[in-house]
């Protein structure tokens, strides 16, 4: 038989091969802030959302990453977390965190601005500009790393660490005092 013949033959099996290899691929998780609560006595309990963006289950061991309120460093969130978040899904874990005195003054400005510097809708600023704060929400910016591993993991493979950066708004949430979502 003629080798020209064969070589067609030859690539589709590779190409079928290859495809059989087992994958891991693991999209990078995302965090953001899903609640921000002021308690009386000044601290912030935050609340932080992880999501599993990979097409298996991740196991999210630790957290450290720095929040900043309306553009002014507020403070560090960090520690262990240790939950399993399934494919595609999501999860959160509370912080606790005394925050720097002009990050509280800054979302404090804006619980008070209210909507007494609301912009007229449909004026395009219709969003808190970045680093402050309109229609009483405040911008906000977390900025850290996340360790995260699968839980079938065996003892050798390490976990892996996701940088992560996200920037969103937070606003009151209406008829809860000193709760931000």
């Amino acid at each position: 038989m003629n080798l020209r013949r064969l070589l067609p033959l030859f690539a589709l099996a590779a190409l079928a091969l290859a495809a059989c290899t087992p994958t891991r691929s693991v999209y990078p998780p995302a965090i953001s802030v899903q609640a921000l609560h002021v308690l009386k006595d000044g601290r912030w309990q935050v609340t932080v959302r992880f999501d599993n963006y990979a097409y298996r289950a991740l196991r999210f061991d630790t957290f450290d990453a720095e929040l900043s309120v309306g553009g002014v460093p507020a403070g560090r969130l960090s520690g262990p977390i240790d939950i399993s978040i399934p494919e595609l899904s999501g999860d959160v874990a509370r912080f606790m965190l005394m925050p720097a005195a002009a990050a509280a003054t800054a979302l404090n400005d804006c619980a008070n601005a209210g909507a007494a510097n609301a912009p007229a809708v449909g004026t395009g600023a219709d969003h808190p500009p970045a680093g402050g704060c309109a229609n009483g929400s405040v911008a906000y910016a977390l900025v850290g790393t996340v360790v995260a591993g699968l839980p079938d993991a065996k003892q050798t493979e390490q976990p892996e660490h996701y940088a992560s950066r996200h920037t969103g708004y937070l606003s009151p949430v209406p008829g809860l005092p000193d709760a931000w979502r």
